[in-house]
Parts: structure tokens; C-alpha cells; sequence
């Protein structure tokens, strides 16, 4: 038994639960009803002659129905009552285990932040970073798969660890901008917009913290379809890149303003 289909989705397709999608592989008998009180179903229900029910995040059930099975009916709930119930339970108990253990959580942001990334821009690069932080070259390789940020559950700093991170980010930032002229305009430089991402991933390890990817802070970017947006917790409302001029590139604004400027919006964009 599970719930009716439902649409869903920007195009509001009718779409399975996962329960039906499981039970027809299995080739399962599938009850969907519209009310638990309906004959039809009961009578339906009945004729399984079931020992016992086991639910599982369903509606409240009716007396008549948890009462049907001899043995009676087991209610399993996923989340750790009684402190958490109501809504989201489940998310909760997993955003407060990443703030009692010791351990920083960031979103997977490993393409554009990790050691990969940067000696792929040469070492003297690399070097150059780690110097301004004062780490040691080998830790940031090592930590290449947990290398994350955008999103970030940080936790048990002091002022002197914020303050270094900030006079990490201006310096990294204007290492980057004086190195950039250098680079072949055929091969893109280091973003430097992302220097306080690793001010703060790399001063994590400096100051002896951990830090690990987690998918629950995954995000989408804006550019993203819906149907991508939907399962995701986070938008990450960062812009677009130069190649997206149909879209406002904030990119073209760095040193002025768009006020006043006729912007039109792509009717591609556009929602009737």
C-alpha cells in the first residue's frame, strides 16, 4: 500500500513512488487509496489475510485497519523518537550529528577547490598558495577528495582563526590578480574569486581541524533544470559564466553598475 500517483515536477507528470516502482519490479500487489476508510479497499486489504501490518512514514491509519491483522500492527519510524518527530525528522538528526561531532562538513566543490584543480593551473601556483598560508604543500594534497566549501558546517573557531582567514583571502587575491596578466590567454587562470574558499578550507587544516564532503549540502546552480533543482537542498544563486551573455552575466559589472540599463529578459526565460 502506498500513495496515489501524483504529479510532479515543472512539466506536473504523474509520478510514482518509490514504494509502487519497488513493488512492480518485485511484482507485488499494489493498493493506492484515495481514502482508508473506502469499503473497497478494506475489503481489498482483507483479502490478503495478512498475520501482521508493518508501516512505514504513512498516513495515520485508522482503527479498523491497524486492527485487521491477528498479530496486530507495527508503526516503524526512521527517525529517533521522541526527540525528533514532526517535520523533516530525519534531515535534523543528520544536520545535528555533523554539529556534535568534531568534524567540519562541506559540499562537494572538489572540482574547482581541490589539489587537482590547482596543479593543473602549475606548480609554482600551488607553491605560491601554500606559502601565503603557511601549510605544509604535502596536506592539501593529501586532502584532495575532501576538498569542499559553498556551503560549510564550521565549527569551535576563534578570532585569531577568522582573522588569519581573512588576511589569507586578501593576500591570495592579490597574488592572484598580479599573476594573471601572466598567464596565455589560451589557458584560464586560477579562479581568483574563489581565494577566500581556500583561505577558509586550508586554514581548516592549518588549525589541525578535519573536514569531509557531504552530500546532504549538495546544490544546484541556477542554471540548473528543475527537475535537477528538486532534489537538492541548496541553490547556489552564483551567476552564470561569460558564454551565458543571454542571461545577466554580473561578470560585466565589475567595476560599474546596471542601473538604468535596458535589460531585457530572454523570452526563453520567460513564464507565461
Amino acid at each position: 500500500m502506498t500513495v496515489a500517483d501524483k504529479p510532479a515536477g515543472r512539466g506536473q507528470q504523474l509520478r510514482e513512488s518509490a514504494v509502487k516502482e519497488t513493488a512492480k519490479k518485485a511484482v507485488i500487489p499494489i493498493l493506492q487509496p484515495s481514502s482508508l476508510k473506502d469499503e473497497t479497499f478494506l475489503d481489498a486489504l482483507q483479502a490478503f489475510n495478512a498475520d501482521v501490518f508493518v508501516v512505514v512514514a504513512f498516513r495515520m491509519l485508522p482503527q479498523v485497519v491497524w486492527k485487521m491483522p491477528p498479530l496486530g500492527t507495527i508503526n516503524l519510524h526512521a527517525s529517533l523518537l521522541p526527540d525528533y518527530r514532526g517535520a523533516a525528522p530525519i534531515n535534523w538528526a543528520i544536520i545535528n550529528q555533523m554539529i556534535d561531532d568534531n568534524a567540519w562538513y562541506l559540499s562537494d566543490t572538489n572540482s574547482y577547490i581541490n589539489y587537482d584543480y590547482i596543479i593543473s593551473k602549475g606548480n609554482d601556483v600551488y607553491r605560491g598558495m601554500c606559502d601565503i598560508i603557511g601549510i605544509d604543500p604535502l596536506i592539501p594534497k593529501l586532502m584532495n577528495s575532501n576538498s569542499g566549501g559553498a556551503q560549510s558546517i564550521v565549527k569551535n573557531t576563534t578570532f585569531e582563526f577568522w582573522e588569519k582567514v581573512e588576511n589569507d583571502s586578501i593576500n591570495l587575491y592579490k597574488w592572484f590578480s598580479e599573476i594573471e596578466p601572466n598567464w596565455d590567454k589560451e589557458f584560464y587562470p586560477i579562479q581568483k574569486w574563489t581565494a577566500g574558499m581556500w583561505s577558509l578550507l586550508w586554514n581548516s587544516w592549518y588549525f589541525g581541524f578535519e573536514t569531509k564532503i557531504s552530500d546532504k549540502l549538495d546544490f544546484c546552480w541556477s542554471t540548473d533544470m528543475i527537475d535537477i533543482m528538486e532534489g537538492k537542498q541548496f541553490l547556489h544563486n552564483a551567476g552564470v559564466t561569460a558564454d551565458r551573455q543571454d542571461l545577466f552575466f554580473k561578470g560585466n559589472y565589475t567595476h560599474s553598475l546596471p542601473y538604468g540599463l535596458n535589460l531585457p529578459i530572454s523570452p526563453l526565460f520567460v513564464l507565461s
